[in-house]
C-alpha cells in the first residue's frame, strides 16, 4: 500500500563522470569518450578538434602551489646522477633499437639544432649525448630518442618505416613527458632536467602527427621556473648551465615572437649590455646582442600597447613612440663586423637580422607593413642578404625568422618565390616538420593581404600583421 504522506520518486539523475583516459577534449568536457583514434567518435561526429590522448605537462609558478607542498630545488648546479663514476658507454636498459636512433641523433639530427662548421664542435653532442647516456638522465635520453624518430619520420616519408617511426616517436615523447614528471615530483633540478624540458619544446618542430600530446603547452615556462629556481640566469655558470641558458633564451625570445608576446624571461634582456653573462652568439645562432635586446624590448612594447588597448586605456603615445625610436636608432647605428675585404655568410646574416627586427620594429610601432616604403626597404634589404648566403651554410638554421618576417611582407613575386623556394630548400636538406608550416602559414598571410588590398586599397592592406593572421588562424608557430 503506498504512503500518500511520502513524497513522489523521481527519477534519478544520472551522474556525469569525468572522463580520465579519453581524449583531452572529452576530458575537459566532463563527458564519456570511446577513445577511438586518432580522432574520438564524439569529436568526429560534433565536428569539433579532438585534443588527442596521453599526458600532459601544466607548469605552475611557485607561488601558484598549495602552500602545505614542499618544494625541493637546488640552489647550485648539479650534475647529472652517475657523474662521478664515469659514463657507462653501454646502458644496460638499451634496445638495440634506442642505439640506432642515438646514432641518428648524434650524426644526423643534432647537428641541424647547431650552427658550427663540421671543423667545430657540435654543443648538443658535446653536452647532451654524453648527458642521455647516463643512469639518472632517462628523461632526457627519451627526448633524445623522441626526435630522432621524428627526424626519420620526415626522411623516410613515403615509405612502410615512416609510420613505424612516427609511432616510435610518439611512444618516446610520452615515456619522455612521464619520466620528467616523476623526476618534477622528486625536486630534481639537474642540467638534465632543463635539457629535457628544452628538448621536448624544441621537438615540437619535428613533430607531423596529426595529433600533438602537448601542442599547446609552453614548456618554456618550466624551463624559466627551473632557471629561477637555481638562482636566475647569472647563476648558471659552468659551461652545460651556459649553453642551455643561451638555448633557452634564444627560443624564448623567437616564441614572444610568434606568440606575439613578451619574453618570458623579460628582466633579464633589457639590462643584457650590463650583464656579467653574456649571450654566447654560438648558441644564440649569429643574433647580435643588439639585436637581441631590440627584439625582446620590441615584443614588450607590443604587449604593453596591446594591453592598454584591451582594458580601454589610452597609452601614453609620445612616451611609446620614442622608446621605439630608440630602439630604432640603436638597431641602425649597430657596427657589424666585416670579415677581411669580403663579407661573410655570419655577416649577411647579422644583417638579415637586423632588418627583420625593424619590420618588427615598424609593424608595433607605426602599425604599417608592405607596401609602405619603410617595410619594403627592410623587405629588399632582408632578401638580398638571406640570397647570398648558400643553403648549404650552417648558419641557415638561423634564417627561419627573417625569411618569415620578410617574406610575409614582400609585395613582388620574385622575392615571395625566393623565400617560399628557400624554405622548401631547407625542408628537403634539414626535414624538420616547421620548415614546411612556416612556408604554408606566410602563404595564408599573403592571401590575407593580397584580399586587403583589392577590397581596401594598400592603405588598409599595411595594417595586416603577419602574427596577427597565423593567431586568427589558431595555429602554431615556430621560427627556430
Amino acid at each position: 500500500m503506498m504512503d500518500n504522506n511520502s513524497p513522489p520518486s523521481s527519477p534519478q539523475r544520472a551522474k556525469r563522470t569525468r572522463s580520465r583516459t579519453g581524449c583531452w577534449t572529452c576530458r575537459e568536457a566532463g563527458y564519456k569518450c570511446d577513445e577511438i583514434k586518432p580522432e574520438c567518435g564524439r569529436c568526429t561526429r560534433l565536428s569539433i578538434h579532438c585534443q588527442g590522448y596521453g599526458l600532459r605537462l601544466k607548469w605552475q609558478s611557485p607561488q601558484d602551489t598549495s602552500a602545505g607542498r614542499r618544494r625541493r630545488s637546488t640552489g647550485t648546479l648539479s650534475p647529472p646522477a652517475n657523474t662521478a663514476r664515469g659514463l657507462s658507454l653501454r646502458p644496460s636498459d638499451m634496445t638495440l633499437e634506442q642505439y640506432r636512433l642515438l646514432h641518428h641523433w648524434t650524426v644526423h639530427t643534432s647537428p641541424l639544432l647547431c650552427i658550427s662548421g663540421v671543423d667545430q664542435p657540435n654543443t648538443f653532442q658535446m653536452y647532451l649525448t654524453p648527458m642521455s647516456m647516463c643512469d639518472g638522465s632517462r628523461p632526457l635520453r627519451h627526448a633524445v630518442l623522441s626526435i630522432a624518430a621524428s627526424h626519420l619520420t620526415a626522411q623516410e616519408d613515403g615509405t612502410s618505416s615512416s609510420q613505424g617511426y612516427a609511432l616510435m616517436a610518439q611512444n618516446y615523447r610520452i615515456t619522455a613527458i612521464a619520466s620528467l614528471r616523476e623526476t618534477l615530483s622528486q625536486g630534481q633540478n639537474s642540467d638534465a632536467t632543463l635539457a629535457t624540458i628544452l628538448l621536448l619544446e624544441i621537438s615540437k618542430q619535428f613533430d607531423n602527427s596529426s595529433v600533438q600530446y602537448d601542442g599547446e603547452v609552453n614548456h618554456l615556462v618550466g624551463a624559466k621556473e627551473l632557471i629561477l629556481a637555481r638562482g636566475g640566469p647569472q647563476s648558471l655558470t659552468s659551461p652545460c648551465a651556459r649553453f642551455l641558458l643561451n638555448q633557452v633564451l634564444y627560443h624564448d625570445l623567437l616564441s614572444a615572437v610568434s606568440r606575439g608576446s613578451e619574453p618570458l624571461i623579460r628582466h633579464y634582456w633589457p639590462s643584457l649590455e650590463n650583464a656579467p653573462l653574456q649571450v654566447d652568439l654560438e648558441s644564440s645562432r649569429g643574433y647580435h646582442p643588439t639585436i637581441l635586446q631590440a627584439v625582446a624590448q620590441i615584443s614588450e612594447l607590443k604587449t604593453r600597447k596591446e594591453a592598454a588597448f584591451s582594458s580601454g586605456q589610452d597609452i601614453a603615445l609620445a612616451e611609446f613612440t620614442l622608446a621605439g625610436q630608440e630602439v630604432e636608432t640603436q638597431l641602425e647605428t649597430m657596427t657589424i663586423e666585416k670579415a677581411g675585404a669580403t663579407l661573410s655568410d655570419q655577416t649577411h646574416t647579422t644583417e638579415a637580422h637586423r632588418s627583420a627586427a625593424l619590420i618588427y620594429l615598424y609593424r608595433v610601432i607605426y602599425d604599417i607593413g608592405a607596401p609602405h616604403p619603410l617595410t619594403l626597404s627592410q623587405v629588399r634589404r632582408c632578401i638580398d642578404s638571406m640570397a647570398s648566403v648558400p643553403v648549404s651554410s650552417p648558419l641557415i638554421s638561423a634564417h627561419v625568422w627573417p625569411l618569415f618576417t620578410a617574406g610575409c611582407e614582400a609585395t613582388e613575386p620574385e622575392d615571395r618565390k625566393f623565400v617560399k623556394q628557400r624554405l622548401m630548400d631547407m625542408y628537403r636538406r634539414r626535414r624538420i616538420h616547421s620548415l614546411r608550416k612556416v612556408c604554408e602559414l606566410m602563404e595564408r598571410v599573403w592571401l590575407s593581404k593580397d584580399y586587403k588590398r583589392s577590397i581596401e586599397g594598400a592603405e588598409e592592406m599595411t595594417r595586416v600583421g603577419c602574427i596577427e593572421v597565423v593567431k586568427g588562424l589558431g595555429e602554431m608557430l615556430y621560427l627556430v
